[in-house]
């Protein structure tokens, strides 16, 4: 299997730990305001190809200085039946795993879960269930993303549930009803949008939320979830 992206050292994308991070091609949403489109639309080069050869071999040589390794996408769960053996590799080295997920596949995620592959799921919760067809959500994959919501709140999996807030899109309505479905010993993570790169071009001119509305939004979620912080993605 390849990636295709490979980010060496993250000191944001894995939560209290040093890591890398791996990007998976391909993944089932059509976010208009997504920041990877290339991993979602386009087609790979062959250039960025990263094998999983090269990154164990990265690994073995980063024992005791990297405490783990990240796979974001795209959506990398789309291919979980590859990605297992590699998992076992890595967990072999000692190194920590961690997944981002929009999702839709809670099957996968317990599976993982009860072979003990993945350490850190973070798992997007785009919108209100309601509002998910505008991501190109179908309503078995809405049906599916409150599946996965339901199995980390009640496992002893280290997780978090995070919501890129998009100007647009998200509206403080719209927060109130979302924080309502998310039970709430979950940690709710609050992240501005990056208008660096998007399925949309439109979403390109796009301006982030100030700071003032980003506390307004986190207001609101602590009202309903104790458990709620503001991530910089910067």
């Amino acid at each position: 299997m390849n990636f295709y992206g490979f980010k060496k050292t993250t000191l944001i994308d894995f939560p209290g730990k040093i890591a890398c991070t791996v990007f998976t091609h391909g993944c089932n949403f059509r976010c208009p305001f997504c920041h990877n489109p290339e991993l979602v639309t386009g087609k790979p080069k062959r250039s960025e190809a990263v094998s999983e050869k090269e990154i164990l071999q990265f690994l073995g040589k980063r024992k005791g200085r990297l405490d783990g390794i990240v796979f974001t996408g795209g959506e990398p769960l789309l291919h979980t039946d590859m990605l297992i053996p590699l998992l076992r590799k890595i967990k072999a080295l000692g190194f920590l795993v961690k997944i981002d997920t929009n999702g839709t596949f809670p099957e996968d995620l317990e599976m993982l879960a009860a072979k003990k592959l993945v350490d850190f799921i973070a798992m997007d919760f785009k919108t209100q269930p309601e509002r998910y067809s505008a991501m190109g959500a179908s309503t078995q994959d809405i049906e599916k993303v409150l599946m996965s919501l339901e199995f980390l709140s009640s496992h002893t999996l280290q997780h978090e549930i995070r919501t890129t807030l998009v100007p647009g899109i998200h509206t403080e309505d719209i927060i109130k009803k979302l924080v309502s479905v998310i039970p709430p010993q979950n940690t709710y993570v609050l992240q501005n949008f990056v208008p660096n790169g998007t399925i949309d071009p439109s979403f390109k001119s796009v301006k982030p939320f100030p700071s003032e509305h980003m506390r307004a939004f986190l207001a609101i979620a602590l009202n309903v979830l104790p458990k709620a912080i503001l991530r910089d993605q910067q």
